[in-house]
């Protein structure tokens, strides 16, 4: 899509974001992750080796009447993280996201480009991301709408999607904008804890 294409495109809504922003990717991140996580249940499978381990944990933290060395300690407190990661979901997402978050903070330390900013365009028909290439989809495409105190999260899926502070309207605003999202895509908006109706 060139210049002179973007002109012929009714824009109902458009968002220009400037600068690249580490904490709402995390939230985004944090949203889908819960998002489509809630709600799955253990299998069988799982439930069987949590007991199992949980027995294994507390056969190891009796003691065998030996001498206690940083080594058996050490042993022991990998057991117990372990076992807090097999047993609470939540605790094991917390850690999954931070050592992603780790990642990205260390792949981003490495990279020298320069951010030079996403436009988002809406209109009646789909909705396009302006940046190195040029992506348009169809409103069906988006699975979830959830939205923030001062950001909107679109997820296609729960690996993909777009997200943008609230304050980057250039053209609307947010609160028409979940009204037209919903009814464009037929879902909901997902309010998270702490933003505003």
């Amino acid at each position: 899509m060139d210049q002179g294409e973007e002109s012929d495109v009714d824009v109902i809504f458009q968002v220009d974001v400037r600068k690249k922003d580490r904490k709402l990717e995390e939230r985004y991140r944090r949203t889908a992750f819960d998002l489509y996580r809630k709600g799955t249940k253990r299998s069988a499978g799982a439930w069987v080796l949590l007991v199992w381990y949980s027995i294994v944990l507390i056969m190891s933290l009796g003691g065998g009447g030996g001498a206690y060395t940083l080594r058996s300690f050490i042993v022991e407190a990998l057991l117990v993280f372990i076992w807090f990661l097999i047993a609470f979901r939540r605790f094991r997402n917390r850690v999954m996201l931070r050592l992603l978050f780790l990642t990205i903070a260390l792949k981003e330390r490495g990279d020298t480009g320069t951010f030079n900013g996403n436009r988002f365009m809406f209109g009646e028909e789909g909705f396009w991301a302006i940046t190195v290439g040029d992506m348009m989809w169809k409103y069906p495409a988006v699975d979830k709408v959830a939205e923030s105190r001062d950001a909107v999260f679109l997820y296609f899926k729960e690996d993909s999607g777009l997200y943008f502070a609230k304050r980057d309207f250039t053209v609307g605003d947010s609160k028409a904008f979940l009204q037209f999202i919903a009814e464009k895509t037929g879902k909901e908006v997902i309010r998270l804890k702490g933003s505003r109706r």
